[in-house]
């Protein structure tokens, strides 16, 4: 089909190809060394080589309409040789998105890179090259490259446009989350300050959008004071996001301020750990399972641990945190790995 002929036309050609001891046969046609594929493939005109290129490309997308995102990659590098870089990023991004859902987060990065130096050489939409950024931001970040994460995300706010304010601040509220993961609060703190003034106040339009960016920058400022120690601070925003959060919450942001009670009941109490707060954090693991967040499960066992731990079940709190090691291993999340690591030393 590719190459624009019938069945029986390749099937004969392949035969040939057998016959001459160029192709085996087994469960796909291959060559039987890598230089005739090299020499075969070279031998073809640019024009040609680009033509069947884009055929290959087409007829995949077809082929596996109900599956294309399994298939990106190679959809993908069959438009780049084609030269259709626009077909080109799309799916290269489309295989970044896949890979990142099943924590394949180095092969998103690499996607990602591809989808970005073809933008590059073309000029496309600025909210698919912010994207691209974007998502490169989140891989970087969740495999612990924080500085190259706070490049990708800068180079995604540059190309969205300034009266783009709330786009503009779900970026800038990523950017702190950078400084945030390594503890820089002062500069995680004047980044967050400045998604807030991105929000502004309240609009009458994009009503739910601007509650959810709020929402989400709120909740990461309340981490934020939890290790800055400002516990007025903290039972003050709890308060404040409460309403909006029974409003409009998603299960994740009610399990992340449920995360932040607990946080604030270590505090208050020393460390001192309840069985109502045991059970508050049990409860956030049931919640991870029920929701199948492999992402928000792994915080969950550690937190879990974590309270076991200051709760003195030392034996149940080795089984919580070694649960978050193992999940966060299998699916590269660094940052966790070292607190599940940090904390098993101790029991």
């Amino acid at each position: 089909e590719t190459a624009g002929r019938s069945d029986l036309e390749a099937a004969d050609g392949l035969d040939e190809l057998v016959n001459h001891q160029l192709l085996t046969n087994g469960d796909q046609y291959r060559f039987k060394h890598d230089l005739i594929n090299q020499v075969t493939y070279l031998s073809l005109s640019p024009w040609r080589r680009q033509l069947l290129h884009r055929r290959a490309a087409e007829s995949l997308a077809e082929l596996y309409q109900q599956k294309q995102d399994q298939v990106a990659p190679q959809i993908a590098r069959h438009y780049d040789e084609a030269g259709e870089i626009e077909n080109a990023a799309h799916y290269y991004y489309r295989a970044a998105v896949h890979a990142q859902n099943i924590y394949a987060y180095e092969e998103a990065i690499t996607y990602l890179q591809q989808a970005i130096k073809r933008s590059s050489e073309r000029t496309l939409d600025w909210s698919d090259i912010a994207g691209y950024y974007e998502l490169l931001g989140e891989s970087l970040k969740i495999t612990g490259q924080f500085e190259a994460a706070r490049q990708a995300y800068d180079n995604s706010l540059a190309q969205i446009p300034a009266e783009h304010v709330l786009r503009r601040a779900e970026i800038q509220h990523k950017l702190a989350g950078t400084f945030a993961s390594q503890h820089q609060v002062e500069l995680a703190e004047a980044a967050f300050e400045t998604a807030l003034l991105l929000l502004g106040s309240e609009p009458e339009d994009q009503h739910s959008d601007w509650q959810r960016t709020w929402l989400e920058v709120q909740l990461d400022r309340l981490r934020l004071f939890y290790f800055q120690a400002r516990l007025d601070q903290m039972d003050e925003l709890i308060r404040e996001i409460k309403p909006t959060l029974d409003e409009i919450g998603t299960p994740q942001q009610r399990v992340d301020y449920d995360h932040q009670r607990v946080a604030l009941s270590f505090m208050q109490t020393r460390y001192v750990v309840s069985l109502e707060t045991v059970k508050i954090a049990e409860a956030r693991v049931n919640a991870a399972q029920e929701a199948g967040d492999k992402d928000e499960l792994v915080y969950a066992h550690f937190l879990l641990g974590f309270c076991l731990l200051w709760s003195g079940d030392l034996q149940s709190a080795a089984g919580a945190l070694s649960e978050g090691l193992n999940l966060a291993e299998e699916i590269g999340i660094a940052r966790t790995q070292c607190l599940c690591l940090t904390y098993l030393t101790i029991v």
